[in-house]
């Protein structure tokens, strides 16, 4: 049955189905829905393995996924448009919290190195590093400029802040875009059109 599929570890479709999104007392349970579904899922996953010495490359795996997810609620779209991943991964990097870290240039070499070198080559592409340490930034350009140096655990922190971000805005009813779009991810999510 369609309907009992879990959509985070505490909720399942018809908790979603039942809110009425004018109310705003319903707004707050639809984001403890999508709270939990994000962590349940994404950020709870990590926690504890994400400063540990060979975790850097399934934390940036888990991390890439969560960038996907995020744009798509803050697009309100089903699936990332073909072609658009590139831009996806540009526009997070550049225009979020990342933006202080992240030129156009080093998100360009985030999305190639990073992102397509774990998914399509289960490697770190080009000049590209992932590391950790107190003395390392979460975002440098190698020595080369051709390359990246990417700090995975602060590169964590900061995403899981990113989301945080998105929370309060969503708890702030003049965010209405913001709200339609979020409410029109998670509607197809639960299998309503």
């Amino acid at each position: 049955m369609c309907n009992s599929m879990k959509i985070s570890p505490h909720f399942r479709v018809e908790d979603w189905k039942k809110l009425d999104l004018t109310n705003e007392k319903d707004w707050h349970i639809a984001i403890e829905i999508f709270e939990d579904r994000i962590r349940g899922s994404f950020l709870g996953l990590l926690e504890g393995i994400e400063s540990k010495e060979y975790a850097g490359f399934v934390v940036m795996a888990l991390d890439c996924l969560l960038i996907e997810a995020l744009q798509q609620f803050f697009r309100g779209e089903e699936r990332i448009p073909e072609g658009n991943l590139r831009r996806y991964y540009i526009d997070f990097l550049t225009q979020s919290t990342f933006s202080k870290y992240f030129s156009r240039y080093m998100a360009i070499l985030f999305y190639e190195h990073i992102r397509c070198g774990i998914f399509h080559h289960g490697i770190i592409l080009g000049d590209s590093k992932i590391c950790a340490g107190r003395d390392v930034p979460l975002a440098n350009l190698t020595e080369s400029d051709s390359g990246l140096i990417i700090n995975h655990v602060f590169f964590h922190w900061q995403l899981a802040e990113e989301f945080n971000e998105y929370l309060v805005r969503l708890k702030d009813p003049g965010e209405i875009e913001l709200r339609e779009n979020f409410e029109r991810k998670m509607d197809y999510i639960c299998g309503i059109i």
